[in-house]
């Protein structure tokens, strides 16, 4: 009786693989392409601040030693989005 059990077991399990098995693959291959992805993104991205911070740093690092012209041109590069500050009202 027990083999019976064991081989209608092994029959039902080569019957899930084949039906199922190449989708399991293709899923896992998905998940793990999915997450190598992120990685990549995520590690791309911490470089690619922490050069523009080093760049920017150096301009400042430019301006603060009185190279105005240097640091001005490297600072080119960023935005001007900001707001200039308004002055203090008066209380």
């Amino acid at each position: 009786m027990r083999e019976v059990d064991d081989a209608l077991r092994e029959d039902q399990l080569k019957d899930a693989l084949s039906r199922y098995g190449k989708l399991a693959a293709v899923g896992l291959g998905a998940v793990l392409l999915a997450l190598g992805g992120w990685l990549w993104w995520t590690e791309h991205s911490r470089a690619t601040a922490g050069k523009a911070g080093e760049a920017f740093t150096g301009a400042l690092d430019q301006i603060e030693a009185g190279r105005l012209t240097t640091g001005y041109a490297a600072l080119a590069p960023w935005p001007r989005t900001a707001r200039p500050a308004s002055p203090p009202r008066p209380s």
